[in-house]
Protein backbone atom coordinates (compact mmCIF):
# COMPACT_ATOMS: atom_id res chain seq x y z
CA UNK A 1 0.00 0.00 0.00
CA UNK A 2 3.03 2.26 0.13
CA UNK A 3 2.24 3.33 -3.43
CA UNK A 4 -0.59 5.47 -2.01
CA UNK A 5 2.03 7.70 -0.41
CA UNK A 6 4.66 7.54 -3.15
CA UNK A 7 2.32 8.44 -5.98
CA UNK A 8 1.41 11.78 -4.38
CA UNK A 9 4.75 13.19 -5.53
CA UNK A 10 4.09 12.05 -9.09
CA UNK A 11 0.49 13.15 -9.50
CA UNK A 12 0.37 16.17 -7.19
CA UNK A 13 3.38 18.11 -8.42
CA UNK A 14 1.75 21.52 -8.79
CA UNK A 15 2.94 24.41 -6.67
CA UNK A 16 1.52 27.42 -4.92
CA UNK A 17 3.30 30.34 -3.26
CA UNK A 18 2.25 31.19 0.26
CA UNK A 19 1.79 34.68 1.67
CA UNK A 20 5.47 34.89 2.68
CA UNK A 21 6.76 33.83 -0.75
CA UNK A 22 7.51 30.20 0.12
CA UNK A 23 6.65 27.65 -2.58
CA UNK A 24 4.51 24.74 -1.42
CA UNK A 25 3.95 21.62 -3.50
CA UNK A 26 0.43 20.32 -3.92
CA UNK A 27 1.81 17.00 -2.66
CA UNK A 28 2.38 18.59 0.77
CA UNK A 29 -1.13 20.01 0.90
CA UNK A 30 -2.67 16.71 -0.26
CA UNK A 31 -0.68 14.85 2.39
CA UNK A 32 -1.93 17.25 5.08
CA UNK A 33 -5.51 16.71 3.92
CA UNK A 34 -5.08 12.93 4.02
CA UNK A 35 -3.40 13.09 7.44
CA UNK A 36 -6.31 15.11 8.78
CA UNK A 37 -8.97 12.86 7.31
CA UNK A 38 -7.18 9.70 8.45
CA UNK A 39 -7.83 10.53 12.10
CA UNK A 40 -11.43 11.67 11.66
CA UNK A 41 -14.37 9.46 12.53
CA UNK A 42 -16.87 11.59 10.63
CA UNK A 43 -16.74 13.06 7.11
CA UNK A 44 -15.36 16.61 7.00
CA UNK A 45 -16.76 19.60 5.13
CA UNK A 46 -14.70 21.59 2.68
CA UNK A 47 -14.58 24.44 5.20
CA UNK A 48 -13.36 22.14 7.98
CA UNK A 49 -10.60 20.85 5.72
CA UNK A 50 -9.79 24.35 4.48
CA UNK A 51 -9.33 25.45 8.12
CA UNK A 52 -6.78 22.69 8.65
CA UNK A 53 -4.92 23.61 5.45
CA UNK A 54 -4.86 27.32 6.39
CA UNK A 55 -3.55 26.49 9.86
CA UNK A 56 -0.65 24.50 8.38
CA UNK A 57 0.19 26.61 5.32
CA UNK A 58 0.01 30.35 4.82
CA UNK A 59 -2.09 30.17 1.68
CA UNK A 60 -5.20 32.12 0.74
CA UNK A 61 -6.53 30.17 -2.26
CA UNK A 62 -9.41 28.07 -0.89
CA UNK A 63 -10.18 26.89 -4.41
CA UNK A 64 -6.84 25.06 -4.57
CA UNK A 65 -8.00 22.93 -1.63
CA UNK A 66 -11.30 22.25 -3.40
CA UNK A 67 -9.43 21.18 -6.55
CA UNK A 68 -7.15 18.90 -4.51
CA UNK A 69 -10.13 17.34 -2.75
CA UNK A 70 -11.75 16.63 -6.11
CA UNK A 71 -8.51 15.15 -7.43
CA UNK A 72 -8.08 12.96 -4.35
CA UNK A 73 -11.64 11.73 -4.83
CA UNK A 74 -11.06 10.99 -8.52
CA UNK A 75 -7.90 9.08 -7.55
CA UNK A 76 -9.95 6.98 -5.10
CA UNK A 77 -8.27 8.22 -1.94
CA UNK A 78 -11.43 10.02 -0.84
CA UNK A 79 -15.14 10.12 -1.43
CA UNK A 80 -17.70 12.81 -0.77
CA UNK A 81 -21.28 12.53 0.34
CA UNK A 82 -24.27 14.53 -0.87
CA UNK A 83 -23.30 17.41 1.45
CA UNK A 84 -19.76 17.53 -0.03
CA UNK A 85 -18.20 16.16 3.15
CA UNK A 86 -15.07 14.13 2.54
CA UNK A 87 -13.71 10.95 4.05
CA UNK A 88 -11.43 8.13 2.98
CA UNK A 89 -13.05 5.94 0.33
CA UNK A 90 -11.81 2.71 1.92
CA UNK A 91 -11.55 2.21 5.71
CA UNK A 92 -8.61 -0.17 5.20
CA UNK A 93 -6.62 2.56 3.42
CA UNK A 94 -7.60 5.05 6.12
CA UNK A 95 -6.28 2.75 8.87
CA UNK A 96 -3.14 2.00 6.89
CA UNK A 97 -2.53 5.73 6.23
CA UNK A 98 -2.89 6.50 9.92
CA UNK A 99 -0.37 3.80 10.88
CA UNK A 100 2.06 4.54 8.02
CA UNK A 101 2.07 8.25 8.84
CA UNK A 102 2.38 7.65 12.59
CA UNK A 103 -0.89 9.43 13.36
CA UNK A 104 -3.08 8.91 16.38
CA UNK A 105 -6.84 8.89 16.13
Amino acid sequence: MEHFRKRLGTYYGGMVTDTSGVTIRDEEIAREILDHLAIQTEPQSINEIWSVVKAKFEITDRNRTVVLLNSLALDHYLMSDTKKRYSFRFPLIQRWWMMAQGLEG
